[in-house]
């Protein structure tokens, strides 16, 4: 094919470079990104001129990327093409873990993570669509059994009210060291001793300082 050969490297307008593996016909171009390995297939002429989307390629704040399935990021309503609900939110949560202007501007989120799956919108949304609760917010603190966790995952992750969010946030919490020496911090008090087999007011004397260790644990 004139100016496409199998085996060329070519160069994509914003996804790096890919490879041509197979030509079957002007609307049949085989193609594989050199960075991810992502292959599709597309016409002749957006291999010319570059306009193919690799969907494995970290486009959203450096991390997050749409991948390959059924969940798209606009929907066309009354008012226009709009971005979904589950890109809205799945875009947010990068941006407070990997914006640097965000994490200037909210440093409690230095150091929070998103989990390697949910760096792909596919997995993100489809857990979105089994969870999601109708004006409830994204939380990642309740279910961590801390203040403020790190880690946005299927585990750690629910829908909240903003009211149980403001509940939370505003709740007393703890901080204790286990017997092998890592710091643990803990939400709810009654439920981690009850669930560790430790004594709830113990506990609570070792985080005041009025006992020096409860079945190992001191306070942090």
């Amino acid at each position: 094919m004139k100016g496409i050969d199998v085996g060329g490297v070519y160069q994509s307008n914003k996804c790096g470079e890919f490879v041509v593996i197979a030509i079957k016909g002007h609307l049949d171009v085989c193609v594989r990104f050199i960075k991810t390995g992502y292959e599709c297939v597309v016409a002749a002429g957006a291999v010319r001129r570059g306009k193919i989307k690799d969907r494995l390629c970290p486009v959203v704040y450096g991390r997050g990327f749409i991948g390959e399935g059924r969940y798209v990021t606009q929907e066309r309503t009354s008012e226009g093409v709009v971005l979904t609900k589950s890109y809205r939110v799945w875009a947010r949560m990068l941006e407070r873990c990997y914006y640097q202007k965000s994490l200037k501007a909210r440093p409690t989120y230095i150091g929070c993570e998103v989990c390697e799956e949910w760096l792909n919108f596919q997995t993100f949304a489809a857990w979105h669509e089994q969870n999601y609760v109708e004006g409830y917010q994204l939380d990642k603190d309740i279910l961590s059994g801390c203040a403020r966790g790190k880690l946005y995952s299927p585990a750690t992750c629910c829908f909240v009210s903003s009211q149980q969010n403001i509940e939370h946030s505003r709740a007393r919490h703890y901080q204790l060291t286990n017997p092998e020496g890592e710091v643990v911090r803990v939400f709810n008090l009654s439920k981690f001793a009850r669930e560790n087999g430790l004594n709830r007011g113990h506990l609570c004397e070792v985080s005041h300082g009025h006992r020096r260790y409860h079945k190992g644990w001191t306070a942090a």
